[in-house]
């Protein structure tokens, strides 16, 4: 990462300044393309740059491992840290596992709005029942991870959102239901 960045801002330094001594006509047809070499283009040369660094390193550690004939040793600390960091990872996904739960009369909507503390807006469709509601936004409140949330309160504001139609062309957001869920109780009350 290192070597990406500064890769990156000297050639990104380096183009500017030279962008700047080229004459005015040069831009008149460019249509984003200075800006996407500047941007992206570099990058990618940083990136490349980068992982030939990293591969450089790892073919010369390779290669002194084959001269010190350090051959099964070597292959059974790859093989040993490869299968730690698979065992470690698959028992992360077990402890960290809940299944979904289901509420009756619920239907399954997107989240389309987490700040990562203490609101959530899930979007409900548009022939959604009144009916299905409270159920639904139950369900998105049960089925929120309480872990890594920031909330100073304490509560999570779970909030179902539809459009209003009122005006011809014109639609404005409205709130259909409030749940709030408490993540240290883990309490889920309805709002009216």
């Amino acid at each position: 990462t290192w070597i990406t960045t500064h890769v990156t801002m000297a050639l990104r330094n380096d183009m500017f300044a030279k962008m700047l001594r080229l004459p005015a006509a040069a831009f008149a047809d460019a249509q984003g393309s200075y800006i996407s070499k500047v941007l992206y283009d570099v990058l990618n040369i940083g990136e490349t740059i980068s992982q030939v660094v990293v591969s450089a390193f790892r073919e010369a550690l390779t290669v002194a491992a084959f001269i010190r004939r350090w051959g099964f040793r070597f292959r059974l600390v790859g093989v040993t840290s490869f299968t730690a960091l698979l065992a470690i990872s698959c028992l992360a996904f077990a402890v960290s596992y809940v299944p979904r739960v289901s509420v009756p009369g619920a239907v399954q909507v997107p989240i389309v709005f987490d700040n990562g503390g203490d609101l959530v807006v899930a979007a409900a469709p548009a022939d959604l029942a009144p009916e299905a509601f409270a159920p639904t936004v139950e369900q998105v409140a049960r089925n929120l991870r309480a872990s890594g949330r920031v909330s100073p309160s304490g509560v999570v504001r779970v909030r179902l959102r539809g459009f209003d139609n009122a005006v011809e062309g014109l639609s404005t957001p409205k709130v259909l239901a409030e749940a709030r869920r408490d993540l240290a109780s883990q309490t889920i009350t309805l709002v009216p």
